[in-house]
């Protein structure tokens, strides 16, 4: 049998120790911790009104898949003679999405909807995944990093007066 030389060794035993170290590692949260970032998110998870109407109203912006996802989320409500799944171009899947969000209110409250479902998980993290995954238009991508972003900053300065306001009033009182 080879003797391993020690140069061979080290990645191993490195690989090792960070195996066990995290198989041992506590669970770093409690349940009222995860509790209430369960509702952080759930409250953040909104998407902006202004995005929502704008750039993020117009199918085309979006990935394929995000689109075939909206039709299989609307299941039997998706009715269009005007798209075909099986032999179906890009500009067809675009017009037959555009054309169901145009029928009226109801179908854009829809859409709106499966977008806030999708997306609006970025305004309490906007590094939570790839948008590249989800959105075509780089300007779109854009647009919701940067509203991700304000919202993440709204909130981090909300916190940072509500502290100030309470240790003020701690000094007030003393």
């Amino acid at each position: 049998m080879r003797r391993m030389e020690r140069r061979q060794v080290w990645p191993a035993l490195l690989l090792l120790s960070v195996s066990f170290s995290y198989a041992w590692a506590p669970m770093p949260r409690s349940r009222v911790q995860l509790q209430a970032s369960l509702e952080q998110a759930s409250s953040q998870g909104r998407l902006p009104q202004q995005l929502l109407t704008g750039v993020l109203s117009q199918p085309e912006i979006y990935q394929d898949s995000f689109l075939m996802g909206f039709i299989r989320d609307l299941g039997d409500r998706w009715t269009s003679s005007a798209w075909e799944p099986q032999a179906s171009s890009r500009e067809a899947l675009v017009a037959a999405v555009r054309s169901f969000i145009q029928r009226g209110q109801q179908e854009m409250q829809l859409f709106n909807n499966y977008v806030e479902n999708e997306l609006g998980r970025i305004i309490g993290d906007p590094y939570v995944f790839d948008l590249r995954i989800k959105i075509l238009d780089n300007g779109a991508r854009k647009a919701l990093k940067r509203a991700a972003r304000q919202a993440m900053m709204d909130e981090m300065l909300a916190q940072s007066k509500a502290k100030r306001a309470e240790r003020a009033s701690v000094t007030n009182t003393a």
